[in-house]
């Protein structure tokens, strides 16, 4: 049985990638609350980022302060993401839960998923590379598949060559999401695959985004009946849209969006943000 503990993630370095703790993060973290209402939120984090948003992420969730990995199996972990990869990847193997990053907005409940042994969602990957992302997971503890994904990171027992990339190379999301896809075919009796829509039903692409937040260069809806959350690519996003969120845009804009996050927050939840901010 999956427990009913949430695992998220921030502050791996001092500089935070240049991306201070925002509302999108509280948003998300808002969103966890209100639609998985977990037994426990923990946010697990090396840098305290300090601001308002920060101190109410903290008054709602159960801060674990850490140092993040700095190697695996003697390789070194050069990106922060890849350290967090490395740390809840261990966290959820050895105590169980859900991982979610903290660029997710959910919006419906993940109850009917807790009976498995593991679970990930399907990434609609533009490059065509076959990957199970790793934004959003489920696991028991002790789950055979988050074994042999730690395998996977080591030369010596992986299926492949282990973790080997320097940063943002060819082998970036080598271990992260193209090695679970492969176990997932290996081990099929040990993970439930979700299709795309119910994780990761916006695209990362340049027009999609812009559909998404501003209701520009219209496509399909991205939520669909089958939606639990929805993933925002903050690192092809920040920029241009999630740096410049305010609570007064969410509640005045006509996006998709916009919509999402009312919808799993509520207009109130985001006046009550609002005011402690």
């Amino acid at each position: 049985m999956i427990p009913r503990i949430v695992h998220t993630h921030f502050g791996m370095t001092s500089d935070f990638g240049d991306k201070q703790f925002s509302l999108v993060h509280l948003l998300s973290i808002k969103s966890i609350l209100a639609s998985i209402r977990p037994d426990e939120l923990r946010l697990y984090y090396a840098h305290s980022s300090g601001g308002p948003a920060w101190e109410e992420a903290l008054r709602l969730t159960t801060p674990v302060k850490i140092t993040p990995p700095e190697r695996i199996f003697g390789v070194k972990l050069r990106h922060p993401a890849h350290r967090t990869d490395v740390h809840r990847l261990f966290t959820l193997y050895d105590e169980g839960g859900i991982s979610i990053d903290l660029d997710v907005i959910c919006v419906s409940s993940f109850d009917d998923l807790l009976g498995n042994h593991f679970v990930m969602g399907r990434e609609i990957s533009l490059t065509g590379v076959r990957a199970l992302c790793s934004a959003v997971m489920l696991s028991e503890p002790r789950a055979k598949f988050a074994e042999e994904w730690i395998k996977g990171y080591d030369p010596e027992r992986s299926d492949w060559l282990g973790f080997r990339s320097r940063g943002r190379d060819r082998y970036w999301g080598e271990m992260s999401v193209e090695y679970p896809a492969h176990l997932s075919t290996k081990f099929p009796s040990d993970i439930t695959v979700l299709d795309s829509d119910e994780f990761f039903p916006l695209l990362y692409d340049d027009t999609s985004l812009e559909s998404f937040f501003t209701g520009n260069a219209p496509r399909s809806p991205v939520r669909t009946p089958k939606t639990r959350a929805v993933h925002l690519w903050e690192s092809r996003s920040w920029a241009r849209y999630l740096s410049q969120l305010s609570p007064e845009t969410i509640l005045d804009s006509q996006s998709e969006f916009s919509d999402v996050v009312r919808a799993a927050i509520s207009d109130q939840g985001i006046v009550e943000t609002m005011s402690r901010l």
